[in-house]
């Protein structure tokens, strides 16, 4: 059996606070069989001397102007020296036995488009929310052949949890760079639509969902949005003869929504419900009309009804 070595792809940017916690998840797995690629995008603070300051030959580090995450990740991709590529965000960390884990789901299911497991939301309060999937049990440790089936309540995969062979790159492409928000979840669609993946419902990854300048964070435009590329080439985003991709479309326009409303974005948020195909098109209407104070003291009745 051939061994397995990874080539682990970090972008970053402007993550001082962060970036020592993401590498030593990476140096403390228990599968240290690995290069990693950190890709500095241009970092204004002290992220790239932080990263320098470790001794270890297998870490490689890249400097560019700053292009964006997609384009960090696809340079890392270029200098990857080996098959199989992971990311790692420099706002998240791997549990111990990530590599471990994918190691075993790469020869039980050799030849897949990707490789993944669960991971977990580290929130503002310091407490942990395990990510839940649709139709999927807590158990579960195969191989997926129906992605937009299991991605409904919450994407099946993280830009913190996956590894990806090459040859996959060859067959659907890079990360698209023009894109700032989405990115990630348009790189597994299209790899959705082409293969099938394996993937362990085991939490091994952990994404901070406060950490600064993550892109549901910062003011993008539509243009650099995902939900307009879709819209833009729905007619290849619908190729699927599975009946759960169009639900998940509606699932991403919906998300995409709401969060739309309530940034204050409304001019936005209908041009994207122009395009939604639900019954809740007209109801969402109706709430792009309504104050966010508003919005906001419904929403959080709703949380007390629900608790009490």
């Amino acid at each position: 059996m051939t061994e397995i070595v990874f080539s682990i792809v970090i972008p970053l940017y402007n993550k001082e606070q962060t970036i020592d916690r993401a590498i030593e998840s990476i140096l403390n797995q228990s599968y240290d069989k690995f290069e990693i690629i950190i890709v500095d995008d241009g970092s204004t603070d002290n992220s790239l001397e932080k990263a320098k300051n470790y001794e270890d030959s297998r870490i490689k580090i890249y400097k560019q102007k700053n292009n964006g995450v997609s384009s960090a990740r696809n340079k890392g991709i270029e200098k990857a020296k080996y098959n199989y590529i992971g990311f790692l965000d420099a706002d998240d960390m791997w549990k111990k036995n990530f590599l471990k884990e994918i190691v075993f789901l790469i020869n039980k299911y050799p030849d897949r488009g990707l490789y993944a497991t669960g991971y977990e939301f580290h929130l503002e309060n310091n407490s942990t929310e395990l990510a839940e999937y649709s139709n999927l049990s807590q158990d579960f440790r195969g191989e997926i052949r129906n992605y937009f089936k299991y991605t409904l309540n919450n994407p099946l995969i993280s830009a913190s949890s996956v590894v990806i062979p090459k040859k996959t790159f060859k067959e659907v492409g890079f990360f698209d760079n023009s894109l700032a928000f989405g990115e990630d979840l348009d790189m597994w669609f299209r790899i959705a639509l082409e293969k099938s993946l394996a993937f362990t419902n085991k939490s091994l990854a952990i994404y901070y969902q406060n950490a600064s300048d993550r892109a549901c964070n910062r003011d993008i435009s539509m243009e650099k949005d995902f939900i307009k590329k879709i819209i833009s080439n729905m007619d290849f985003y619908k190729s699927s003869k599975n009946s759960f991709n169009n639900e998940y479309i509606k699932t991403l326009f919906v998300r995409r929504i709401k969060s739309l409303i309530l940034s204050n974005k409304r001019k936005e948020a209908r041009y994207v419900l122009h395009n939604l195909n639900s019954r809740l098109k007209y109801l969402y209407y109706i709430i792009s009309y309504i104050p966010n104070f508003i919005i906001i003291l419904l929403l959080n009745l709703k949380k007390k009804i629900r608790n009490d």
